[in-house]
């Protein structure tokens, strides 16, 4: 009976581990990204903000394309058999990668097409955000791994 409420308290801790550092960390990207707008706004004015949130946009819609709903898939196969992590999480890597590395040249040139008549620093501020890809996709699956094991394991069953 003691073995059993250990472990429940052990589980019930790490919940809430789960959930206060995932309310922490929300609210300090929250905070600094409010921060960071403010400062960029301040600092190079309306037309340089405008460019940023251009190619922060076309940069968010090309990301779509590089994920196809392998988070939501990824999150629930672990959930289900996490002895199969590793395996599923090296394929969805290598898969997002390689969307990636197919997506982003096309959206770069899209974006210079479509952006020739503007600034060049808004076509080369999308080409950094694009480069930034790869990095979200590993990130992407890590996050994954971290909602299907500690803090969703039973939604992600039943939700997808």
């Amino acid at each position: 009976m003691g073995l059993f409420r250990e472990a429940s308290n052990s589980s019930q801790w790490r919940l809430i581990t789960g959930v206060i550092s995932g309310a922490v960390g929300w609210i300090l990207v929250s905070v600094f990204g409010a921060l960071a707008t403010r400062e960029i706004a301040l600092r190079y004015g309306p037309s340089g903000y405008s460019i940023f949130i251009a190619a922060v946009a076309f940069g968010s819609a090309v990301e779509n394309f590089t994920d196809l709903g392998l988070f939501q898939v990824l999150q629930r196969d672990i959930a289900r058999d996490p002895s199969k992590a590793s395996h599923l999480m090296g394929l969805v890597v290598g898969l997002r990668l390689t969307l990636s590395a197919a997506v982003v040249p096309l959206s770069a040139t899209i974006a210079f097409a479509i952006y020739r008549h503007h600034p060049l620093s808004l076509r080369i501020a999308i080409v950094l955000i694009l480069l930034a890809l790869p990095l979200a996709a590993v990130q992407q699956v890590v996050l994954a791994y971290y909602s299907a094991t500690v803090r969703l394991k039973t939604a992600a069953i039943i939700g997808v």
